[in-house]
């Protein structure tokens, strides 16, 4: 129990936060222009996007709306395309009918090699969407493909999966601070 709460500290303290302004910067923006922000994931990732999707469009409702949409909630819709298709495009036939140019992708994989994720990021870098990943494992091929990427550096899954909703949350919590103190104003 100490060495994988030393081992998740450790990565806590390891996180490029460079990169995690960036995605802060870019969530900021995409609400300021009414943007939408899609969360994809697998596995606890999914259930992280929905998370960090709920978190945003309710916790910041007070203050702004926020187009927060996490696309692994509809498991009919997913469970079509996996079966009618393949589940390699669950979540890029949902960025082509659903997504447009200026809106935003937040992909999180644990191996940033999930073939769904790296689909869906391709779909959505060819219409226009800006991407972000976040990935553990040395980032994977998710880490080259998207705009912004967020190494989470562990190669194990359970420390990935725990980083990334403390990602999610640090994310949700600056966002909030910010739309609190009013430097987030929609604009036209």
């Amino acid at each position: 129990m100490i060495e994988y709460q030393q081992r998740l500290l450790e990565t806590i303290d390891g996180l490029d936060l460079k990169a995690l302004d960036n995605i802060i910067m870019e969530v900021c923006g995409a609400i300021e222009y009414d943007q939408r922000i899609f969360f994809i994931g697998n596995g606890g990732n999914a259930t992280t996007a929905s998370h960090i999707a709920a978190d945003l469009q309710k916790g910041l409702s007070e203050h702004l709306p926020v187009k927060a949409i996490s696309l692994c909630d509809n498991i009919a819709l997913i469970t079509a395309w996996g079966n009618d298709k393949n589940f390699r495009f669950i979540y890029s036939e949902q960025i082509y009918q659903l997504a447009q140019p200026s809106d935003y992708l937040i992909a999180m994989s644990g191996s940033g090699n999930s073939p769904d994720i790296l689909e869906a990021v391709n779909a959505a870098n060819k219409i226009m969407v800006t991407t972000i990943g976040i990935s553990g494992f040395g980032g994977g091929e998710l880490a080259k493909d998207v705009k912004i990427p967020l190494v989470i550096d562990s190669d194990d899954m359970q420390i990935v999966e725990d980083v990334t909703l403390v990602v999610g949350h640090i994310l949700y919590r600056e966002v909030l601070a910010r739309a609190t103190r009013g430097e987030l104003k929609q604009r036209s």
